[in-house]
């Protein structure tokens, strides 16, 4: 059986998956700061992150913490025990793969809905001539687990950005 997707479903799963982003940035200068800080932490609880500084440097730590003034980690390649004013940091990144599974289950089922409705119906002729509303759940379905796995395994990305008081959010 030779599989035949139209060009109508072919621009829709593209269209999906380009505009549905795997990045989510948090502007301290934005967020409220005890809110800002917590999602840091938490975020810290349990993986690696990237701490790039003012300068340009860029250190990978575990265990990373963040309070009013200063910034502490350990450091993911040595081991010891680092930190710096919170005033000389310019971002830290996370990978979050719980978010990226949640992210992936609603991107999954969209695109599978609409391929399951598309889709299936052009691969048979004897499944054209149902209703193509039926093939959605399955469709559904199948992009929600594909989309957990893949978005699970892939993570999201998680920036903090620190933005010095007296300049805007970028």
């Amino acid at each position: 059986m030779k599989l035949k997707i139209s060009r109508i479903s072919q621009s829709l799963l593209l269209a999906i998956i380009f505009f549905t982003g795997c990045s989510h940035v948090y502007y301290k200068a934005r967020e409220p700061r005890l809110r800002f800080y917590d999602k840091i932490n938490r975020s810290a609880e349990s993986q690696e992150g990237v701490i790039i500084l003012t300068d340009g440097t860029q250190y990978r730590g575990r265990s990373i913490s963040i309070a009013s003034d200063s910034i502490r980690w350990q450091d993911a390649e040595g081991g010891r025990e680092m930190a710096v004013p919170q005033t000389s940091v310019m971002e830290i990144s996370f990978r979050n793969h719980n978010q990226g599974g949640a992210d992936g289950i609603k991107i999954g089922t969209i695109a599978g809905g609409i391929l399951g409705s598309v889709g299936l119906p052009l691969m048979s002729s004897s499944l054209a001539e149902k209703d193509p509303a039926i093939y959605i759940l399955p469709g559904a379905g199948f992009g929600c687990i594909a989309g957990f796995t893949v978005g699970g395994i892939w993570g999201v990305n998680e920036r903090f950005v620190f933005t010095p008081p007296d300049s805007p959010a970028k």
